[in-house]
């Protein structure tokens, strides 16, 4: 039995890992040990190869959708209800998974509170939700944990859409399968764009008041005194002549200006 199951491992799939996670290691060192003790400044063809090593973190997400994929397929293969299935399938995950991250988050707030790390504990970190919405904020507290939070939700949400998609009694288990992984991919890109829209309305609508409380000041200043403020020095006649923005009815000459900023309420 183990040299059947040795003999049908692929070892493709274990070098491609072992080069991402090599790849990432020697990001992560080259960015604590050179960028932020100032050795090697972040910039040119340095700063490029920096961040090309995001290729290795897809790869590592690809390799994982895929390995885990097809565990799952072959849990939910064996008889059983979806809750019996989904339980086996949640346990070995978690048991590999979650110890260790309590623990290293345990670590990590001890580091805090000795003063050797920087950052604050949150209680999104107790249910790997940190950077779900909102990016982790500055300095880090656990800041590697950002893609184990999103692996652990993807462990988490997989065999409850499955269980959904499979109340429909018409398809079956690969194309609950296919309508699962669809679900997966599509949502969480229409959330980006929607969450991208709104932000950038956001923006805008911040730049506008800005400008419009801009273009309030000068008349804020002009409560209480004359009506017609003085004429700029842009405006005054050098030789003799007229300004450019009087308005001559008869022989009299009125100042007018023709856009002045209306008084804010």
């Amino acid at each position: 039995m183990a040299a059947i199951a040795i003999s049908q491992r692929n070892s493709g799939l274990d070098y491609l890992r072992t080069l991402s996670i090599s790849i990432v290691l020697a990001n992560h060192c080259l960015i604590a040990f050179f960028f932020e003790t100032g050795r090697v400044e972040l910039r040119g063809f340095v700063a490029h190869l920096s961040a090309s090593a995001v290729i290795s973190i897809e790869w590592l997400f690809v390799l994982s959708g895929y390995l885990i994929g097809t565990m799952m397929i072959r849990s939910f293969e064996k008889p059983g209800t979806w809750f019996e299935r989904t339980r086996e399938f949640w346990l070995r995950r978690w048991f590999r998974t979650v110890p260790n991250y309590y623990l290293f988050l345990l670590v990590n707030a001890w580091l805090v509170y000795a003063g050797v790390a920087t950052g604050s504990f949150h209680w999104t970190f107790l249910v790997f939700s940190q950077n779900l919405y909102l990016p982790e904020p500055q300095p880090h507290f656990f800041g590697e944990s950002w893609s184990l939070a999103t692996d652990e939700w993807f462990y988490f949400l997989m065999p409850l859409v499955l269980g959904v998609a499979l109340l429909f009694r018409r398809i079956g288990v690969e194309a609950a399968f296919m309508l699962t992984a669809a679900v997966l991919i599509v949502v969480p890109a229409v959330a980006r764009g929607v969450c991208a829209i709104a932000d950038s309305l956001v923006a805008r609508g911040n730049v506008a008041v800005r400008h419009s409380r801009s273009r309030c000041r000068p008349a804020r200043r002009l409560r209480g005194r004359s009506r017609h403020p003085p004429i700029p020095a842009a405006q005054t006649p050098r030789h003799g002549g007229a300004p450019r923005s009087l308005s001559f009815v008869g022989s009299a000459s009125v100042p007018r200006v023709s856009r002045w900023p209306r008084p804010c309420s």
